[in-house]
């Protein structure tokens, strides 16, 4: 997880430390035939430009060439949360769009492929947690579902 070059900056009381140009790793972190994904609020890996998500060679560390582009409306986009299920890669954060394609803060991608699903999310707000089973994707956090304004 050296690899992973981070940027961020640490608050407390409104100032930062030393580390601004560094970067957090949240809870996304899922493995695959040995891959390791890395999701969080950085902007380049092993000096190549990963912003959010990143793949990891799960044996030595080493940055992989496997790459996807996240954006955000504003600022670094980040992935928080990721669960890795039937070859498919689902991840949640700050983002506007994954591989060019509009996904609002949650997307699934096709990890073989390098390319987002067609997957048709509710607009969500924020998610805190992913979880997925054989047939059902659960996300906690705040959605905007038609006829309840509130969320879920």
């Amino acid at each position: 997880m050296s690899e992973v070059r981070r940027r961020s900056v640490e608050s407390c009381g409104g100032k930062s430390d030393e580390r601004a140009d560094e970067g957090r790793i949240g809870d996304g972190l899922a493995r695959d035939e040995g891959r390791l994904f890395v999701g969080g609020y950085f902007e380049t890996a092993g000096g190549e430009a990963r912003a959010g998500l990143a793949a990891l060679d799960a044996g030595t560390g080493a940055l992989l060439p496997w790459s996807l582009a996240i954006d955000a409306a504003t600022g670094t986009p980040t992935v928080g949360s990721m669960v890795f299920a039937d070859g498919l890669l689902y991840i949640s954060g700050a983002f506007t769009t994954v591989g060019g394609a509009l996904r609002r803060n949650i997307a699934v991608i096709d990890t073989a492929t390098a390319t987002v699903t067609p997957f048709a999310n509710p607009t969500i707000s924020y998610v805190l947690r992913l979880r997925v089973t054989s047939n059902r994707v659960y996300v906690v956090g705040q959605c905007e579902v038609p006829g309840n304004p509130a969320g879920v």
